[in-house]
């Protein structure tokens, strides 16, 4: 496989020479790019998703949106409530995102956000919930969910969600990198 690195540079470069000769010096937006780009591990790796929800059919839609494969997202596992999810965890990993329910029997999602957040804080949780009441997106900003969705599910409306927490977690991964960096000078 070509190096992931060249495949960007090759990217930055092809839109580049598209976006001169369709829209005359647009250079603006390629250069934002390419700042961008600083942090190359932040596309090189997909990220993790874990669904949680009580409903099959809520669980079957969210784990078979298009979507994920354009955000280099990866659907490691799914789980029926929240001690399933943690079971989940253990044997698969410690996903980089959650997409769990409010609502569900035995640990619900709220119960779920504040046991990540202790064993995990890096991981980002997105609430979905048929409930539109302001009590529960309250209690989602109170344990630090980086998004409230209401069901039915829309992609339009998870992939805003999932681009916001991505946002988040490539400036948490570009800042570490830095601060790596900056380690690996002082040592030098």
């Amino acid at each position: 496989l070509p190096d992931v690195h060249f495949l960007y540079m090759l990217r930055f470069f092809f839109r580049t020479i598209i976006s001169e000769s369709k829209y005359g010096l647009q250079k603006a937006l390629c250069y934002n790019e390419w700042r961008s780009f600083r942090g190359l591990e932040r596309r090189s790796a997909m990220l993790k998703l874990l669904v949680v929800d009580d409903n099959n059919r809520d669980r079957r839609v969210a784990r078979e949106m298009s979507i994920w494969q354009d955000l280099n997202i990866q659907v490691i596992g799914e789980a029926a409530n929240g001690h399933l999810a943690l079971e989940q965890i253990e044997h698969l990993g410690v996903p980089d995102i959650v997409l769990t329910d409010v609502s569900m029997p035995y640990m619900d999602g709220m119960t779920l956000s504040k046991k990540l957040q202790q064993d995990y804080p890096r991981v980002h949780v997105l609430f979905m919930s048929y409930y539109e009441e302001f009590e529960y997106a309250r209690n989602a900003i109170s344990v630090h969910a980086d998004a409230y969705i209401v069901k039915p599910l829309r992609e339009k409306e998870v992939r805003a969600a999932v681009e916001k927490a991505l946002d988040v977690i490539y400036r948490e991964r570009n800042r570490q990198s830095e601060q790596k960096d900056l380690q690996k000078r002082l040592e030098q």
